[in-house]
């Protein structure tokens, strides 16, 4: 059941948040950087979720920007794909293209966020509410509508930069996971490693990739429950993230600490297929198809508990 919750608005750096918040949960979001979900916040624990670089502030970038010249921060809709590739010629940019375009806001509700953008790699309209629920969990409702008389291949991936803080680990129910990237001596796309100590010194589940500056991702799949977590053992606070394994059956996991331009933060990335690339994921027949002028619908939720 919705819980009561208000909507908000204020501003940042010069551009507009919305959010909504109840006695539990805070969420704000940026519609002129594609919704980006810039804050998260447990409001019993005080637990910021979202990640921001130190001293960046928001600013706007160009469509078919590298997304590593972005903001970086907080949470972005990949769509339709995550790694840059090219389909039927057309090239698709880094990290697709919802991150670095304003999106439209519909008319605000007591318990709604709604965006909407119309693409431009394809003759589509994506569009997403953002509800809360029984005062802790977070509901984001997503449609992706075909206005063309063509079939049309996507991939989108949920994208969340989240701080890590001491006692911070991963409660991931896989026993093995496949490499995207990594810097782990050795490591190749598409090796198996176990989950979630892969090599000694190694451990998933506690983000620890060593004693030396490192980064990973890593494909989970068959997650037949459809959740995996952020658990910090010192404080109680988690965050779960849930979905309906039948349309969501991979979990990108991302760790960087300090290997990736210097950043410490995690990602937990629902995604439809176990690949970055929408081209690698057509080739491989494992991507969603939109039919023609038709429509295809997800949904994640993001529960925030505190045990302690």
């Amino acid at each position: 059941m919705p819980g009561e919750s208000s909507i908000f608005q204020t501003a940042l750096d010069g551009f507009e948040l919305l959010g909504l918040r109840s006695t539990g949960v805070e969420i704000a979001i940026v519609p002129q950087l594609g919704g980006k979900i810039l804050s998260l916040k447990n409001r019993r624990s005080g637990r910021e979720w979202m990640w921001r670089p130190d001293g960046r502030r928001l600013f706007a970038s160009r469509p078919g920007d590298p997304f590593e010249t972005g903001t970086m921060c907080g949470a972005d809709d990949c769509l339709p794909t995550i790694a840059a590739c090219e389909i039927a010629g057309r090239p698709i940019p880094d990290h697709g293209e919802v991150w670095s375009r304003p999106c439209e806001v519909g008319h605000p509700q007591q318990n709604s966020l709604r965006t909407r953008l119309d693409l431009s790699s394809m003759p589509a309209r994506f569009e997403r509410a953002i509800s809360l629920h029984d005062d802790h969990i977070v509901r984001i409702d997503y449609r992706l509508e075909n206005h063309s008389d063509d079939p049309h291949p996507f991939l989108w991936a949920f994208h969340p930069l989240m701080k890590i803080e001491i006692g911070d680990e991963l409660a991931v129910p896989v026993n093995e996971v496949s490499v995207e990237v990594a810097t782990l001596p050795g490591a190749r796309r598409g090796d198996r490693w176990a989950w979630p100590a892969p090599t000694p010194g190694i451990n998933l589940h506690r983000m620890d990739l060593g004693s030396q500056p490192g980064y990973a991702k890593v494909f989970a799949i068959s997650l037949t429950s459809g959740r995996a977590a952020v658990f910090n053992s010192i404080t109680g606070d988690r965050l779960t993230f849930s979905v309906d394994a039948d349309e969501l059956p991979a979990l990108g996991i991302w760790i960087t600490r300090g290997g990736w331009r210097g950043h410490h933060h995690a990602a937990l990335e629902p995604t439809h297929a176990p690949f970055d690339s929408l081209a690698d994921a057509l080739e491989a027949k494992a991507c969603p198809i939109v039919n023609p002028h038709g429509g295809a619908t997800w949904r994640i939720e993001l529960e925030l508990n505190c045990d302690g």
